[in-house]
């Protein structure tokens, strides 16, 4: 497969790389139900949230600044991850685990799509 990087310029004095590789949007989606598990909980901080599995520390990682209340917790131990997500004024946090890939795998009788 092969992917390109190329500099966009944007304005005068700022330029955006972009990565040149297959289109996602024509790839077609496919929809499979999974369980999902939810908790709601009011902390000073998200660093204090443990895994609900073996109880170990969670990893806080932030993906975006553009969403500054919106985390993923990973576990180092048992290897669940979690949608997190800061709720502002309360301190309120809601934390949702995150389905592992034998849960969201299709079933074996599925078509895979053709492409």
């Amino acid at each position: 497969m092969y992917f390109a990087r190329h500099d966009v310029v944007v304005g005068v004095d700022r330029t955006v790389r972009l990565l040149e590789g297959p289109a996602v949007n024509r790839i077609p989606m496919q929809t499979y139900s999974a369980k999902l598990s939810y908790y709601s909980v009011v902390l000073d901080s998200v660093s204090a949230l443990n895994c609900r599995s073996c109880r170990s520390p969670l990893d806080i990682h932030q993906p975006s600044p553009i969403h500054p209340n919106q985390f993923l917790g990973t576990c180092t131990e048992c290897g669940c991850w979690y949608r997190v997500a800061a709720l502002t004024e309360n301190g309120q946090i809601l934390v949702l685990k995150l389905p592992e890939l034998e849960e969201i795998n299709p079933p074996s009788s599925a078509k895979s799509p053709k492409g």
